[in-house]
């Protein structure tokens, strides 16, 4: 459909960045439970294009997006806001720990794939505690993680806290 066509990253078939952000926004709006977003990005994904060309970039992209539908619930709302940035919003998530079980598995699948399909990913997180933090200063807080994940040697994620 239109609709459908309109709210998706065509390549990834995620959410796109317009309809992430605004789905995302009207949850945290709407529901007060803890949340946690997180912005997973590729690493070193401009040298897998410009070493491996565009096509093995596409095709790193679509896999990662595959894995983070494998790996979330329905619920969740799992966005790309474009390049090799894609967003992750965990809903009613109770502690770290059970983000960081989410990530150890999705970093130890990451980590199986061998040879020229190989990538890593690095991972800011924040978990929403305020009842009514809005969408920009979560994101915020996880791009200061995703940040210092990048600066510490890349592959891991680190939880904002």
């Amino acid at each position: 459909s239109l609709r459908a066509q309109s709210e998706l990253d065509l390549m990834t078939e995620l959410y796109n960045k317009v309809t992430t952000e605004r789905l995302v926004g009207s949850l945290l709006a709407t529901n007060t439970s803890h949340n946690a977003l997180m912005i997973v990005d590729i690493d070193d994904f401009k040298y897998v294009n410009d070493t491996k060309g565009h096509r093995k970039g596409d095709e790193t992209l679509a896999r990662l997006a595959k894995l983070l539908s494998e790996n979330f619930r329905r619920k969740d709302i799992i966005g790309r806001l474009g390049g090799d940035e894609f967003v992750v919003l965990l809903r009613n998530v109770n502690r770290a720990a059970d983000v960081e079980k989410k990530m150890e598995n999705l970093l130890s699948q990451i980590r199986g794939i061998e040879g020229e399909d190989a990538f890593s990913i690095s991972v800011g997180i924040a978990i929403r505690e305020k009842e009514h933090e809005h969408f920009e200063s979560l994101y915020e807080r996880a791009d200061r993680a995703l940040y210092q994940a990048k600066k510490d040697g890349k592959d891991q994620f680190i939880i904002e806290s």
